[in-house]
Order: C-alpha cells, then sequence, then structure tokens
C-alpha cells in the first residue's frame, strides 16, 4: 500500500481502501451521551493545504502525502479525475490527537468528502479513538455542492438542539464546538454565527494554501480548555 515516488520530498500512499462514517446523530443525542467538545473540520484547505511549496514557521510542516481514488469517478469518469494527490502533517494530527483523546469529544466532518472522509481519517491516522461522523449537505445526490450550502447545514444542526445554551445552570452549557473551515469562514459570517451561538461556538478560517496554522491550532486548543494550550 505504501510506495515511494522519487520525485517528492517523502513517501507516498496510495490508497485504494475505503472507510465510510455514519450520519451525525442529532446534536441532543451527542449532549445526552456526556460529549462536550465537537470539532467540524473540513479536510482541502484545513488539513490538506493546497500550497505545493513551503509552508513557513507559522504552520504545520506536511511530512506525508498520498494519492487517493476519487470516490465518484466510477459514476462519472469523463468529469471526474480517477483520484487526488493530498497531504497532511503528522505533526498537526498529533496537537488535534491530544484534544480528540478524551472520551467526551468526537469529530464531524463538514466536508464534499462526505461519508468518504472515513478514508481520509483512517489514513491520517487522526483521532483513532473518538467517535466521528459527517454532516451532509447540499442536494442529494451532487457530488460537490457549493460551499456556501455547509452554512445551513450546521445551523440547522444546531439550532434543532434544544440542550446547547450558554447560561451555566442549564443542560449543554458546557459544550464547545470549534468550526473550522477556510472556504465559508472567510469574511463576516464567521463572526455572525460565531455571535448567535456565543459561548458555544468558535470559528477558526485557514488559509487555504497553507492550512490551519500554529496561532489557530493554540486557538482551538484553548477555547477546548486542553491544559497543554492554557500554558502558552
Amino acid at each position: 500500500m505504501i510506495a515511494k515516488n522519487s520525485n517528492t520530498e517523502h513517501p507516498y500512499i496510495h490508497c485504494t481502501a475505503t472507510e465510510e462514517l455514519p450520519l451525525v446523530p442529532p446534536l441532543d443525542s451527542l449532549i445526552e451521551s456526556s460529549i462536550t467538545k465537537i470539532i467540524v473540520l473540513d479536510f482541502d484547505g484545513v488539513l490538506n493545504p493546497l500550497s505545493a511549496g513551503t509552508l513557513g514557521k507559522k504552520h504545520f510542516p506536511t511530512d506525508r502525502a498520498a494519492v487517493v481514488e476519487n470516490p465518484h469517478h466510477a459514476d462519472n469518469p469523463t468529469e471526474e479525475p480517477p483520484s487526488y494527490m493530498v497531504k497532511w502533517s503528522t505533526g498537526l494530527v498529533g496537537e488535534l490527537n491530544g484534544i480528540l483523546s478524551d472520551d467526551d469529544a468526537v469529530v464531524v466532518w463538514l466536508t464534499t468528502w462526505k461519508q468518504h472522509a472515513g478514508t481520509l481519517t483512517a489514513m491520517t491516522g487522526l483521532a483513532p479513538n473518538a467517535a466521528q461522523f459527517f454532516l451532509d449537505f447540499g442536494a442529494p445526490g451532487v457530488a460537490h455542492p457549493p460551499q456556501g450550502d455547509k452554512k445551513p447545514a450546521l445551523e440547522n444542526w444546531l439550532d434543532a438542539s434544544s440542550l446547547l445554551a450558554s447560561k451555566s445552570f442549564q443542560p449543554g452549557a458546557g459544550v464547545k464546538i470549534v468550526w473550522v473551515d477556510d472556504d465559508v469562514l472567510q469574511g463576516v459570517y464567521a463572526g455572525v454565527v460565531k455571535h448567535k451561538y456565543d459561548g458555544c461556538l468558535l470559528t477558526i478560517a485557514p488559509n487555504s494554501m497553507k492550512g490551519l496554522s500554529v496561532y489557530q491550532m493554540g486557538m482551538l486548543g484553548r477555547f477546548m480548555g486542553a491544559p497543554e494550550f492554557l500554558l502558552t
């Protein structure tokens, strides 16, 4: 499964295995299961920086790469490429894993990879012991829905919860949700949605070319109350 490419800086994986994630349950179901930490993740432009160059000291250097088969190619071979090259940082994955190692943490993927993000998380080694789900968005059957369709998808999922609250005496007050997306959280919308769920939601918009930065990872860790980040 692992092959070396003499034209790249490090070995790459040719990933032919496929793993699918389940659809995310209602938020109240997670809260009632004692979940208090939820990271909502995009993949491309977040864990998979789009730049082919050096990322710099403020970002996590990529040290792994893979060729991942396109799950939509078989249905539309004339317009869908057979595979994608992706890359990631084991350092960034390790820092996320530190936060996601507790029993009260889950990952919700909000990405055009949808359920196929299961292949990516297994390949990268992200949160192997945490429950992971995908949140669907866009019209049914559309392989690449508009990024903007993520906004109502997440807000509707949050709004359907009767337990999510900001007052300390109410159930769900301890729930912390971090939404990381390089596209839809650019501009004023990030502040608007953060204010709507004040105290429960942190929005982070990485630079698509460089992915989640060291500083943004620190923000995420401190918001989640991870001890290793509270000292920095």
